[in-house]
């Protein structure tokens, strides 16, 4: 694509907007070719430095408490259930290690052009945006299983007070709206702008 055809489909994609965008979204709208590209590369590099720093802050802690609970396996009332907490907890931590490997590898295959920058950050932001729809399958869902099991290893399933149960529900279910209100802030709204104007390539 020319300098002139992305100038004509970042054009298109400013009428097709609603007359009230964000802020962003016009400042998007008015950079040149060549700026898009150096900002669309500089956000890229951002986000990978983010996820880079989220691989510390969940990976290596779900890895540290796949530890501890394997370490808490031969004294537990039921082995059995701490070493499968364990093992979910391992999960959580290799599933995030690895899909952050498998997206780096990835991101290496594209070029310098504006349409490979375009695509890199599409496919980037495409990627952060499904593992916060999802993450309740793959993080607090298996959290929530790994605090039950640890629970029940140590023999302690049932309890008087279940406001212990209702109170770690609550705080997951809070912490899920947060990350979903967060991916589709950081995320989602991004994909919406680059599809249509990526659309305009073919």
């Amino acid at each position: 694509m020319t300098e002139e055809e992305l100038h004509d489909a970042w054009n298109r994609q400013k009428a097709a907007e609603a007359t009230g965008h964000d802020a962003t979204t016009n400042a998007l709208l008015n950079l040149t070719p060549q700026e898009l590209s150096r900002k669309v590369a500089k956000a890229h590099r951002r986000e990978q430095r983010y996820l880079a720093w989220l691989n510390v802050q969940e990976g290596l802690p779900a890895l540290g408490v796949a530890g501890f609970l394997a370490s808490q396996t031969p004294g537990a009332e039921r082995p059995w259930a701490m070493a499968l907490a364990a093992s979910i907890a391992l999960t959580i931590g290799c599933y995030l290690l690895g899909d952050s490997l498998r997206h780096h590898r990835s991101d290496t295959e594209f070029g310098d052009s504006i349409r490979d920058r375009l695509t890199q950050r599409f496919e980037q932001v495409s990627h952060r945006s499904r593992l916060f729809r999802n993450i309740a399958w793959w993080y607090f869902l298996p959290w929530a299983a790994i605090a039950a099991l640890a629970y029940y290893a140590v023999d302690q399933l049932r309890t008087d007070d279940p406001t212990v149960v209702v109170g770690f529900g609550a705080f997951l279910v809070v912490m899920y709206a947060v990350n979903r209100l967060w991916g589709w802030w950081r995320y989602d709204r991004e994909v919406s702008r680059l599809r249509p104007l990526l659309a305009d390539f073919d």
